[in-house]
């Protein structure tokens, strides 16, 4: 079991979206921001980076729960580790990349999240040229 660092209340707003997600659609309150990275990267070095930036930020390691006590409450651990999906588009044409995206992000959206396991946040790494890539960040709105 992973160690706690706090146990904090709800606010009136991620109970409503805990609430949303029971029996919902998998997809909501799934967020997803791409930026475009146009430079040399090393992407062993940059999921490292997100790894402290995850260590660095207790909502980032938070996770909810509500099965042993009255009320929801987020659980902050004290490590959790971001995953980094890594797929490489150069095979494909050009022309093709915006519906892999499109694909990609419709597929990562269908997951979902399980909100009593930290980090509610999943990376992929799109690379589309030999100095071009797609970022994608997913998380629960939750967060």
């Amino acid at each position: 079991m992973p160690a706690i660092e706090s146990i904090y209340p709800l606010t009136a707003s991620q109970q409503g979206m805990l609430l949303e997600t029971f029996g919902a659609h998998p997809g909501i309150h799934v967020e997803q921001s791409v930026f475009e990275l146009h430079a040399e990267l090393d992407a062993a070095r940059f999921h490292q980076a997100w790894r402290a930036v995850v260590a660095r930020h207790a909502i980032l390691r938070s996770a909810y729960s509500w099965d042993t006590q009255a009320e929801p409450v987020q659980v902050v651990l004290r490590e959790a580790d971001v995953a980094m999906t890594a797929l490489d588009l150069r095979d494909a044409p050009a022309a093709e990349h915006a519906r892999r995206l499109d694909a990609f992000l419709a597929a990562d959206r269908e997951r979902g999240f399980a909100v009593k396991r930290a980090p509610l946040l999943r990376l992929a790494l799109l690379r589309t040229a030999e100095r071009a890539y797609q970022f994608v960040v997913s998380f629960h709105h939750i967060i």
